[in-house]
């Protein structure tokens, strides 16, 4: 389990046998809206990951508890600005309106403030106890750099030290152009290049004044925000790391066999990076060396085999550069397991190229690399998009990386998990980002979010963590980086789901 979320036996039902219907005696009463929650209508020209992050938005959001009547709002397809009294039957008042060109958001920072966000700028909208509303002030988000961006959401604010703190959120889309027929260790095929299209998240915080919004600091991430708490450092929950500096200008990808520019190619997986240098065939494994380290990596050629002038021009360049200490000693962008790492040269005497094939295993799974290399040469070196081109390569590690598997067995009887168990949830990596901008991340292995609790209290955040059949209700620490409070449990959270269905 990660440290961050440690279980509290006390809290665990360890003599749970199995569910059973009872009756409960909540009344339940359902009520019309008297009009809907907006709903844009670009949902079909939006990616996968637009409509993840577009899913992941609050449609309401909750004043917390006091003791009057509790207090909620939306935004409606009109554009207001609905409030709900939860009465009996509830009150709804539509009270002031704001653009709905893109998807409305909404936070409360107590029963007296709200903050809408209209996709471009932030309204601070007032509602008196008496009901009367009232928009305070209209500031434009400020712009950052991005290619193609499309809407900006908010995600959380909170009063610090005096100060209004504003966090959004918005996806943009990067163009990158990969040649027809680039592969690993294939021959150069001249070919009609297209473009492919990559979402990131843009996340950043606004300091807001009487008179603007101020940019403190902005990190970018390839998936949307799931947690977002706001204290005196920021923690932002999310299937993978945020950074505060990625590449976002266009990139060509480009095989090794290119252009001898180009030293290696490199592609990833959610636990691995593999990385393959082509070299002439000819070359002696017993003239390579090459030593991994817990962030480091050397590569180097003792010397060079004559027979390979027989090679094209391409891979003597980069032979020449690896009998220099080009990459020697080089600093990986990640860290990896030394232990689990390991290198295969993959040649035969009839081919025309050889490959150097480095297979790292990342010591932090899920999370991405946007480059190999930190400084020097060969860091802007693009990640090789189709994964089919290191077919042959990972057939030839599968030798030294395949676990040994038991035999086949019903999922019924492993783990006591059935298939749809095991998948049910999303990995949730945490990042932590100062006043000033300094992001550091978790150093474990990420644990698996089920469901976030509404919140009731302000920055108070509830979150229902997997553990084998189990969910485990966690409460957030006062602290950016303390420990999670496990405050209850719920038991065979797979059966519930099942009945529930």
């Amino acid at each position: 389990m990660h440290p961050a979320f440690p279980r509290n036996q006390r809290k665990e039902h360890l003599a749970f046998e199995s569910y059973r219907l009872a009756d409960f005696s909540v009344e339940q009463h359902v009520y019309a809206l008297p009009s809907h929650a907006a709903q844009t209508s670009t949902a079909a020209s939006a990616g996968y990951k637009e409509l993840k992050a577009r899913s992941l938005l609050r449609a309401l959001a909750l004043a917390p508890e006091t003791e009057g009547v509790p207090l909620c709002a939306y935004v409606d397809q009109g554009g207001y600005v609905t409030f709900v009294e939860v009465l009996t039957p509830p009150r709804f008042t539509r009270a002031y309106r704001v653009a709905n060109d893109a998807p409305c958001t909404l936070v409360c920072l107590d029963r007296t403030s709200w903050l809408v966000c209209d996709g471009a700028s932030i309204h601070n909208v007032h509602r008196a106890p008496s009901g009367e509303v009232e928009r305070k002030w209209i500031h434009f988000i400020p712009e950052l750099k991005a290619t193609d961006p499309l809407a900006w959401s908010v995600l959380n604010a909170a009063v610090r030290d005096g100060a209004l703190h504003i966090l959004v959120q918005r996806p943009f889309r990067t163009t990158q152009v990969a040649p027809a027929h680039a592969g690993l260790g294939a021959s150069g095929v001249e070919g009609s290049c297209g473009k492919q299209s990559h979402t990131l998240f843009q996340v950043a915080l606004l300091h807001s004044t009487p008179e603007a919004l101020h940019t403190i600091w902005h990190v970018v991430g390839e998936e949307p925000v799931r947690i977002a708490d706001l204290q005196t450092t920021t923690r932002l929950g999310a299937e993978t790391p945020f950074a505060d500096e990625m590449p976002l200008r266009p990139r060509i990808l480009r095989s090794i066999d290119d252009s001898p520019d180009v030293p290696y190619s490199w592609t990833q997986t959610d636990d691995t990076v593999t990385v393959a240098f082509a070299l002439p065939p000819t070359i002696a494994k017993q003239a390579i060396c090459v030593h991994f380290s817990h962030k480091g990596l050397s590569v180097q050629l003792t010397r060079t085999d004559e027979r390979a002038t027989d090679a094209g021009s391409d891979k003597l360049g980069i032979a020449a550069v690896l009998c220099t200490d080009a990459f020697q000693s080089r600093a990986l962008w990640g860290e990896i397991n030394v232990a689990e790492s390991v290198w295969t040269w993959e040649h035969t005497q009839t081919r025309t190229t050889g490959l150097l094939l480095l297979h790292m295993a990342k010591a932090h799974a899920s999370t991405r690399w946007p480059y190999v290399f930190v400084g020097g040469i060969g860091d802007d070196v693009a990640e090789t998009m189709d994964a089919a081109q290191l077919d042959t390569a990972q057939q030839g590690l599968e030798k030294y990386t395949s676990e040994v598997q038991p035999p086949s067995i019903s999922s019924v009887l492993r783990d006591e998990l059935e298939e749809e168990d095991a998948l049910v949830g999303a990995t949730l990596s945490f990042t932590y980002v100062a006043l000033d901008g300094t992001v550091s991340y978790t150093k474990c292995e990420p644990v698996t979010l089920l469901a976030i609790c509404a919140r009731s209290t302000p920055n108070v955040q509830r979150v229902l963590i997997k553990h084998g059949v189990d969910g485990l209700v966690f409460c957030a620490p006062n602290e950016p980086k303390g420990a999670w409070t496990h405050t209850e449990t719920v038991s065979a959270i797979g059966a519930m789901r099942i009945l529930s269905t």
